[in-house]
């Protein structure tokens, strides 16, 4: 059995309407025993040339413009990825759940293989309960928390992903006990599907037309084509009233 653990790092949204590209992965597999087996690490092209420029988090570069240049786009890097973690039985552990959203998202866009994605494991989630927390906290508190000491810069996600691994180790010395086989998708099931405020059925988002903004509509197609038939018919029979009245 081996650990997967992993850590994503993404442009940052400026605003409503700025799409999210995935800029690196890191990952690092460990046996069951808690010792490194092997590492993984790449930059992610954005397939839109226009962001491709260095990413600041808290005015501070994360990722440079030259390193995402001369990077494979998230098709190809998925694809290493997927070979690198290798068959067998294994537990993907990320810290937090907004990774796993990210990644999704990204899928959504670009429908790369994610059939790997399976085993998942929230280690902030985990971690959050062993030390009576009521809110999640971030892998840095968490660090300093059992006092070890972040290793490496924040946001470089090979360094965030090895700073979650020693949290896992430390979690295992303890002896604590730990979710290693949620279903992924029961996380990002929520993301998928929306709720219809005109008819009230659960239907899958693509069913939702978009606002001005390129946000997601809370009234689906049907309903809000049937709201336009009925405006129409409004707006037809004023139409035929004022040239009654006219006349």
């Amino acid at each position: 059995m081996h650990f997967i653990v992993i850590d994503l790092e993404a442009t940052v949204k400026r605003n409503r309407d700025e799409p999210v590209y995935l800029t690196e992965i890191g990952a690092i597999k460990i046996n069951s025993s808690g010792n490194l087996v092997s590492k993984f690490h790449s930059y992610i092209k954005p397939t839109n040339k226009r962001y491709i420029k260095d990413v600041k988090i808290d005015n501070k570069i994360t990722t440079r413009k030259a390193d995402l240049k001369n990077a494979q786009e998230v098709k190809i890097v998925m694809g290493k990825f997927q070979k690198w973690i290798s068959k067998g039985d294994y537990v993907l552990v990320f810290w937090s759940y907004s990774d796993l959203y990210l990644l999704m998202n990204q899928f959504l866009n670009r429908q790369f293989d994610l059939s790997w994605l399976k085993n998942y494991c929230d280690l902030q989630e985990n971690f959050t309960v062993f030390i009576n927390e009521r809110n999640p906290i971030s892998l840095k508190r968490a660090i300093d928390y059992v006092d070890l000491g972040f290793v490496g810069e924040q946001h470089n996600a090979l360094n965030d992903a090895y700073n979650t691994a020693r949290i896992l180790n430390f979690l295992f010395n303890k002896s604590a006990h730990i979710k290693f086989d949620q279903n992924p998708f029961d996380k990002l099931i929520c993301h998928l599907y929306k709720i219809c405020k005109k008819c009230n059925d659960t239907k899958y988002y693509l069913k939702f037309s978009k606002n001005n903004n390129n946000q997601y509509k809370n009234i689906c197609l049907d309903c809000a084509s049937e709201k336009n038939k009925l405006k129409n018919e409004r707006r037809a029979l004023r139409r035929i009233e004022s040239v009654n009245l006219s006349e």
